[in-house]
């Protein structure tokens, strides 16, 4: 739903018939006809390199946690700031992903941006260095995978005048909330 607002709201029509036409390959590649649904094998989906880019985009745009929080192991100075051994440090995700030093027009969704090198950490859906998430190679392949497979089931279209009124509330717990 995410990847979809995204594309939608933010996108023009060229991405859009690009990263449908990854998927869109695939599919005549392996199919003989529009109507067999044949699963789709864990390498055909690893070539996927612009759904690859799609999804980092959507999660820097709306990071699964917006801020991700450490604790100092030890008591150390940064800048002339001192940070004392047992502080609990939150890294704020949400507005490093919307940096307009770190990402040009940060608020557009430019699956492009990935073609190149990305420091790690600037963009940091799942966490970062030893203790990022251990779920995260799973949770991309079971994104990309859901895609692909509504993708191969359903076609979705927009005109000129879809109007999206999606809204990002917040809340007291630190969760993201949308009302349409």
């Amino acid at each position: 739903i995410l990847i979809g607002k995204a594309i939608i709201e933010t996108h023009p029509y060229s991405t859009k018939v690009q990263f449908v036409g990854d998927i869109k390959k695939w599919l005549r590649k392996t199919c003989l006809c529009a109507c067999v649904q044949a699963p789709i094998q864990y390498q055909e989906l690893m070539q996927m390199e612009y759904l690859d880019c799609v999804i980092n985009e959507s999660l820097r745009l709306f990071p699964i946690a917006s801020r991700l929080e450490r604790v100092a192991k030890a008591s150390v100075e940064i800048n002339g700031f001192v940070i004392p051994k047992g502080m609990v440090v939150m890294v704020p995700t949400w507005p490093m992903h919307r940096d307009p030093e770190i990402w040009p027009e940060p608020e557009k969704f430019k699956p492009e941006r990935y073609g190149k090198t990305i420091d790690p950490y600037s963009y940091m859906p799942f966490g970062a260095g030893p203790r990022n998430c251990i779920g995260m190679r799973f949770a991309l392949v079971v994104m990309k995978l859901a895609i692909v497979e509504i993708l191969q089931r359903y076609s979705f279209s927009v005109c000129k005048e879809t109007e999206v009124r999606a809204q990002i509330i917040f809340s007291n717990c630190h969760c993201l909330f949308y009302a349409v």
